[in-house]
């Protein structure tokens, strides 16, 4: 296994380690789905997120009747009707670009929920870690030391129990999903 990116010692034969998960995980898999997620401008082919037919609906109208190349303003105007479509419906929304770590890593999208803005707030930070791949496997490690027949030893971490799809506003959170993951 590779190196962990975070490690917090709990005691001397157990820690909490933190490594990047590789598993493809699909956005709504970690978030839920009280959460919709609408593309409106890609860098290069992507797919939709996840969203409500009710709100595909609304972007393709939009698209239809404000056309991209012979109205100035483009994005502001659809933004307009989209802001009005949605606060009309009772969504929680915001229009935000996320940015993966190489240049045709881009797409600009709208977010939106049923639910408050201080849920909507938690949820984008967890989409832009997702789309930047910032997807963690928070483990917790035991020790193992084994003694050759001459006295030389060697140690060995080994997991334990782990939880993958683990997305963090700080690294510090590692810890404390590794002792809930003792405790559990």
């Amino acid at each position: 296994m590779e190196q962990p990116i975070k490690v917090f010692e709990l005691d001397d034969n157990t820690r909490v380690t933190a490594y990047y998960d590789n598993y493809p995980y699909d956005l709504p898999e970690l978030v839920g789905d009280n959460f919709g997620i609408q593309t409106l401008n890609i860098s290069k082919d992507y797919r939709e997120i996840n969203s409500s037919d009710e709100v595909m609906d609304i972007v393709e109208r939009v698209k239809n009747s404000v056309n991209y190349f012979t109205h100035n303003n483009y994005q502001d105007k659809r933004e307009r009707i989209l802001s009005f479509w949605l606060s009309k419906r009772g969504y929680c929304f915001e229009f935000i670009a996320l940015r993966g770590y190489m240049q045709s890593d881009w797409a600009d999208v709208l977010v939106y929920t049923k639910l408050d803005q201080e849920y909507l707030n938690h949820r984008i930070s967890e989409l832009k870690d997702w789309f930047r791949g910032d997807v963690y496997l928070v483990a917790v490690e035991r020790k193992k030391v084994f003694t050759a027949s001459d006295g030389e030893t060697l140690e060995r971490w080994d997991i334990e129990d782990s939880v993958g799809g683990v997305l963090v506003d700080n690294e510090s959170e590692f810890e404390q999903i590794g002792k809930d993951l003792i405790s559990a």
